[in-house]
């Protein structure tokens, strides 16, 4: 019998929440206009989510497996300024079958080239 290592599954939450935790965050504004963005672009309905201070998770699963099947947008600020990281779960894994960093003012754009990139 094979054993899931990655047994935890975590509830979505929705995007208005999630929208409203964003915008006490000055710092996490193009993370609040990206969820803008998948609400008013209808893809909320296809899509699901939760977050935490500097990452948003994304799956096509309302009960999202973290390392599987997921898209984890993270914000990092360092002395290059701001960058947005792109780590994809496919399939059980601890390691990201996809793995980018974007400059700020990208993050729609890249987020909607990845949502045609895997047909979700």
């Amino acid at each position: 019998m094979r054993v899931n290592p990655f047994p935890y599954l975590t509830k979505s939450r929705p995007w208005k929440d999630i929208q409203n935790d964003l915008v006490d965050f000055p710092e996490r504004k193009e993370m609040l206009e990206l969820v803008d963005h998948i609400i008013e672009s209808g893809a909320s309905k296809r899509l699901f989510a939760y977050t935490s201070h500097y990452n948003l998770v994304v799956s096509i699963y309302d009960k999202i497996s973290p390392l599987n099947e997921s898209l984890h947008i993270s914000y990092d600020q360092s002395d290059r300024g701001v960058e947005w990281l792109f780590n994809y779960y496919s399939g059980p894994s601890t390691e990201p079958e996809f793995k980018r960093r974007y400059s700020e003012g990208y993050l729609i754009e890249k987020f909607d080239d990845f949502l045609r990139k895997i047909s979700w």
